[in-house]
């Protein structure tokens, strides 16, 4: 997914916003920490462009598990 990412993001972590998207990215990370604490995941989120929606899908920490071990396993049935 990271490789995907990667060729949609031309530097958008970079430059003069960049410490404004750490800030945004760690605002998203606590309200998703927050709402997997609710057992509310998985969700959908809405980004007002297309640059805003990889700039935070690329700073999503990698521990949040949006689904559990049941659906995991019928996503890897259905991808077999």
């Amino acid at each position: 997914m990271k490789k995907m990412l990667a060729k949609h993001t031309s530097g958008g972590s970079q430059g003069p916003n960049s410490g404004q998207n750490k800030k945004k990215n760690a605002s998203f990370q606590k309200t998703l920490e927050e709402i997997q604490k609710m057992k509310l995941l998985p969700c959908i989120v809405f980004a007002f462009s297309r640059q805003g929606t990889f700039d935070l899908a690329e700073g999503l920490d990698p521990t949040i598990d949006f689904t559990d071990g049941y659906t995991k396993g019928l996503i890897r049935k259905f991808i077999k």
